[in-house]
Protein backbone atom coordinates (compact mmCIF):
# COMPACT_ATOMS: atom_id res chain seq x y z
CA UNK A 1 0.00 0.00 0.00
CA UNK A 2 1.34 3.40 -0.97
CA UNK A 3 2.18 5.74 1.89
CA UNK A 4 0.44 9.13 1.87
CA UNK A 5 2.52 12.02 0.59
CA UNK A 6 3.78 14.92 2.67
CA UNK A 7 0.73 17.10 1.93
CA UNK A 8 -1.70 14.35 2.92
CA UNK A 9 0.23 13.57 6.12
CA UNK A 10 0.17 17.26 7.05
CA UNK A 11 -3.56 17.43 6.32
CA UNK A 12 -4.22 14.40 8.54
CA UNK A 13 -2.02 15.80 11.34
CA UNK A 14 -3.88 19.11 11.24
CA UNK A 15 -7.26 17.39 11.25
CA UNK A 16 -6.23 15.22 14.23
CA UNK A 17 -4.91 18.28 16.09
CA UNK A 18 -8.19 20.14 15.57
CA UNK A 19 -10.25 17.12 16.62
CA UNK A 20 -8.11 16.49 19.71
CA UNK A 21 -8.28 20.17 20.73
CA UNK A 22 -12.05 20.20 20.30
CA UNK A 23 -12.59 16.98 22.24
CA UNK A 24 -10.33 18.19 25.04
CA UNK A 25 -12.24 21.47 25.33
CA UNK A 26 -15.66 19.81 25.02
CA UNK A 27 -14.70 17.43 27.83
CA UNK A 28 -13.28 20.17 30.07
CA UNK A 29 -15.82 22.96 29.58
CA UNK A 30 -18.72 21.44 27.64
CA UNK A 31 -19.72 21.59 23.99
CA UNK A 32 -21.96 24.63 24.33
CA UNK A 33 -19.33 26.68 26.19
CA UNK A 34 -16.57 26.00 23.67
CA UNK A 35 -16.02 28.30 20.70
CA UNK A 36 -14.42 27.54 17.37
CA UNK A 37 -11.86 30.23 18.18
CA UNK A 38 -10.85 28.38 21.36
CA UNK A 39 -10.51 25.13 19.42
CA UNK A 40 -8.39 26.80 16.75
CA UNK A 41 -6.18 28.43 19.37
CA UNK A 42 -5.57 25.16 21.24
CA UNK A 43 -4.89 23.35 17.94
CA UNK A 44 -2.54 26.19 16.94
CA UNK A 45 -4.33 26.87 13.67
CA UNK A 46 -6.23 29.82 12.28
CA UNK A 47 -10.01 29.86 12.64
CA UNK A 48 -10.25 29.75 8.84
CA UNK A 49 -8.18 26.55 8.90
CA UNK A 50 -10.69 24.99 11.31
CA UNK A 51 -13.45 25.66 8.78
CA UNK A 52 -11.44 24.09 5.96
CA UNK A 53 -11.56 20.82 7.90
CA UNK A 54 -14.96 20.99 9.60
CA UNK A 55 -18.09 22.97 8.60
CA UNK A 56 -18.85 23.63 12.29
CA UNK A 57 -17.94 22.45 15.75
CA UNK A 58 -20.69 19.80 15.80
CA UNK A 59 -19.04 18.13 12.81
CA UNK A 60 -15.91 17.45 14.86
CA UNK A 61 -18.04 15.13 17.00
CA UNK A 62 -20.64 13.85 14.56
CA UNK A 63 -19.01 13.52 11.15
CA UNK A 64 -17.77 10.02 11.97
CA UNK A 65 -21.38 8.80 12.15
CA UNK A 66 -22.10 9.96 8.61
CA UNK A 67 -18.80 8.53 7.43
CA UNK A 68 -19.69 5.05 8.72
CA UNK A 69 -23.08 4.76 6.97
CA UNK A 70 -21.75 3.62 3.55
CA UNK A 71 -19.64 0.92 5.24
CA UNK A 72 -22.63 -0.17 7.33
CA UNK A 73 -24.87 -0.30 4.24
CA UNK A 74 -22.30 -2.47 2.46
CA UNK A 75 -21.85 -4.73 5.49
CA UNK A 76 -25.61 -5.32 5.81
CA UNK A 77 -25.94 -6.14 2.10
CA UNK A 78 -23.04 -8.62 2.29
CA UNK A 79 -24.24 -10.55 5.36
CA UNK A 80 -25.04 -14.24 4.67
CA UNK A 81 -28.55 -14.89 3.38
CA UNK A 82 -29.24 -17.42 6.15
CA UNK A 83 -28.96 -14.69 8.81
CA UNK A 84 -32.18 -13.03 9.87
CA UNK A 85 -32.42 -9.31 9.15
CA UNK A 86 -31.99 -8.56 12.85
CA UNK A 87 -28.88 -10.74 13.13
CA UNK A 88 -27.49 -9.30 9.89
CA UNK A 89 -27.84 -5.76 11.25
CA UNK A 90 -26.27 -6.70 14.59
CA UNK A 91 -23.31 -8.39 12.92
CA UNK A 92 -22.88 -5.59 10.40
CA UNK A 93 -22.92 -2.96 13.15
CA UNK A 94 -20.31 -4.90 15.12
CA UNK A 95 -18.19 -5.36 12.01
CA UNK A 96 -18.24 -1.69 11.06
CA UNK A 97 -18.27 -0.10 14.50
CA UNK A 98 -15.80 -2.35 16.27
CA UNK A 99 -13.43 -3.26 13.45
CA UNK A 100 -13.32 0.02 11.55
CA UNK A 101 -13.57 2.39 14.49
CA UNK A 102 -11.54 3.29 17.57
CA UNK A 103 -13.55 2.34 20.68
CA UNK A 104 -11.57 4.78 22.85
CA UNK A 105 -12.59 7.62 20.57
CA UNK A 106 -16.14 6.26 20.50
CA UNK A 107 -16.26 6.48 24.30
CA UNK A 108 -15.05 10.08 24.31
CA UNK A 109 -17.47 11.12 21.59
CA UNK A 110 -20.41 9.31 23.18
CA UNK A 111 -19.80 11.00 26.54
CA UNK A 112 -19.61 14.43 24.89
CA UNK A 113 -22.83 13.77 22.95
CA UNK A 114 -24.61 12.47 26.07
CA UNK A 115 -23.87 15.71 27.96
CA UNK A 116 -25.00 18.07 25.19
CA UNK A 117 -28.69 18.49 24.25
CA UNK A 118 -27.87 20.04 20.83
CA UNK A 119 -25.49 17.18 19.98
CA UNK A 120 -28.02 14.60 21.18
CA UNK A 121 -30.64 16.08 18.82
CA UNK A 122 -28.22 16.13 15.89
CA UNK A 123 -27.08 12.59 16.69
CA UNK A 124 -30.72 11.48 16.79
CA UNK A 125 -31.27 12.98 13.33
CA UNK A 126 -28.22 11.13 12.03
CA UNK A 127 -29.60 7.95 13.60
CA UNK A 128 -32.81 8.38 11.62
CA UNK A 129 -30.68 8.60 8.49
CA UNK A 130 -28.91 5.39 9.52
CA UNK A 131 -32.29 3.64 9.92
CA UNK A 132 -33.32 4.68 6.41
CA UNK A 133 -29.96 3.57 5.02
CA UNK A 134 -30.12 0.22 6.80
CA UNK A 135 -33.73 -0.32 5.65
CA UNK A 136 -32.58 0.25 2.05
CA UNK A 137 -29.70 -2.18 2.59
CA UNK A 138 -32.13 -4.83 3.86
CA UNK A 139 -34.24 -4.44 0.73
CA UNK A 140 -31.15 -4.84 -1.47
CA UNK A 141 -29.93 -7.78 0.61
CA UNK A 142 -33.22 -9.59 0.11
CA UNK A 143 -33.58 -8.58 -3.53
CA UNK A 144 -36.93 -7.11 -2.54
CA UNK A 145 -38.31 -4.26 -4.61
CA UNK A 146 -40.65 -3.01 -1.91
CA UNK A 147 -39.90 0.50 -0.66
CA UNK A 148 -37.45 0.82 2.26
CA UNK A 149 -40.35 1.68 4.58
CA UNK A 150 -41.23 -2.03 4.48
CA UNK A 151 -37.97 -2.68 6.35
CA UNK A 152 -37.85 0.47 8.46
CA UNK A 153 -39.24 -1.03 11.68
CA UNK A 154 -36.70 -3.85 11.87
CA UNK A 155 -33.88 -1.42 11.00
CA UNK A 156 -34.98 1.05 13.68
CA UNK A 157 -35.38 -1.64 16.34
CA UNK A 158 -32.02 -3.26 15.63
CA UNK A 159 -30.26 0.12 15.66
CA UNK A 160 -32.11 1.12 18.85
CA UNK A 161 -30.74 -1.99 20.57
CA UNK A 162 -27.25 -1.01 19.40
CA UNK A 163 -27.74 2.55 20.68
CA UNK A 164 -28.97 1.17 24.00
CA UNK A 165 -25.89 -1.08 24.21
CA UNK A 166 -23.61 1.92 23.73
CA UNK A 167 -25.55 3.71 26.49
CA UNK A 168 -25.08 0.74 28.85
CA UNK A 169 -21.38 0.69 27.98
CA UNK A 170 -21.04 4.42 28.72
CA UNK A 171 -22.97 4.07 32.01
CA UNK A 172 -20.40 1.43 32.99
CA UNK A 173 -17.64 4.00 32.29
CA UNK A 174 -16.69 2.08 29.14
CA UNK A 175 -15.04 -0.52 31.39
CA UNK A 176 -16.48 -3.55 29.58
CA UNK A 177 -15.72 -4.79 26.11
CA UNK A 178 -18.17 -2.96 23.82
CA UNK A 179 -18.57 -6.04 21.62
CA UNK A 180 -19.63 -8.10 24.64
CA UNK A 181 -22.10 -5.44 25.74
CA UNK A 182 -23.61 -5.34 22.24
CA UNK A 183 -24.00 -9.14 22.27
CA UNK A 184 -25.60 -9.06 25.75
CA UNK A 185 -28.09 -6.35 24.81
CA UNK A 186 -29.11 -8.04 21.56
CA UNK A 187 -29.53 -11.34 23.48
CA UNK A 188 -31.64 -9.53 26.09
CA UNK A 189 -33.83 -8.04 23.37
CA UNK A 190 -34.17 -11.48 21.78
CA UNK A 191 -35.36 -12.87 25.13
CA UNK A 192 -37.86 -10.04 25.52
CA UNK A 193 -39.11 -10.57 21.97
CA UNK A 194 -39.50 -14.32 22.57
CA UNK A 195 -41.58 -13.56 25.69
CA UNK A 196 -44.19 -11.66 23.65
Amino acid sequence: MKQPGLRERKRLRTQRAIREAALTLFTEQGYEDTTVEQIAELAEVATATFFRYFPGKADVVLNFQDALLPALWEAVVRRPAEESDFLAIKNAVKQVWLVEFDTGLTARLAKIIALSPPLRRLSHDIGRGWAIGVAKALAVRRGDDRPPEAFALRARVALAVFSHAVGVWIADDCASDLGDVIEEQYADFNNIFNDL
